[in-house]
């Protein structure tokens, strides 16, 4: 992991990303109240480098299944999120925007829910996936939409 701090240059920072392809930038931002171009452009870059890492992973992941003879179909966390959007009629921005919607907070739980049921990944991971939340945030949301579908009269065993 590397750290980012207001001193860096336009060039340390074109640097720490080229050393850092798939491997996640933490970004302290300045006190200041707007962000440096730098440091803007470095943020940028670090989340580009995230979903290529996440694309990466579980096409490996993928092509690792089909050659080692096990199941060829895996849920992934984009694959989840592609689907509910797609059920729910919610874009990806709208999913991590700020909004509380209704609609937009029952899709964000339906992914937290079927994230944790139906892939490896730890809640911190789904956090970061889902736009920085915390892994309590994900914990409460999966609970809730297991409540909410409850109340929809359709039962749904607890996910992990």
């Amino acid at each position: 992991m590397f750290v980012a701090s207001c001193h860096n240059t336009m060039a340390g920072a074109q640097r720490i990303a080229a050393e850092a392809h798939f491997r996640e930038i933490r970004v302290i931002e300045p006190v200041a109240p707007k962000m440096t171009p730098h440091l803007e452009y470095l943020a940028n870059l670090a989340r580009a480098r995230r979903r290529e890492a996440i694309k990466a992973a579980e096409a490996y992941a993928e092509a690792y299944c089909l050659e080692h003879g096990e199941a060829a179909f895996r849920h992934t966390y984009l694959l989840i999120e592609k689907r509910i959007c797609r059920a729910l009629r919610v874009t990806k921005a709208e999913l991590r925007s700020n909004r509380r919607s209704r609609h937009i907070v029952f899709a964000r739980q339906a992914i937290m829910y079927w994230s944790a049921r139906l892939t490896n990944r730890s809640l911190p991971e789904l956090g970061r996936l889902m736009g920085g939340m915390d892994h309590t945030t994900i914990l409460h949301g999966k609970k809730a939409y297991a409540g909410k579908r409850l109340a929809q009269g359709r039962y749904l065993r607890p996910a992990r």
